[in-house]
């Protein structure tokens, strides 16, 4: 790009529980913190029993979603 402009893009979150995909979500956000605390709510709706343990990367981690979790 070179020209100092943000270009249009999405953000692609996907749920994996063993080897299976169970969720799927696309966002136009930048960060990825911005979309795990939307993400998982989405999911809580759609699936019929909540996670207990989510594994995330770093590029998750905000004050606010720790709190979430």
């Amino acid at each position: 790009m070179r020209n100092a402009q943000l270009k249009p893009g999405c953000n692609v979150q996907i749920d994996v529980e063993g080897e299976y995909i169970v969720g799927l979500d696309i966002s136009s956000e930048i960060s990825d913190q911005l979309t795990l605390i939307p993400f998982l709510e989405k999911l809580g709706e759609s699936l019929p029993a909540k996670y207990k343990n989510v594994i995330a990367d770093t590029g998750y981690k905000s004050k606010e979603n720790y709190v979430h979790l």
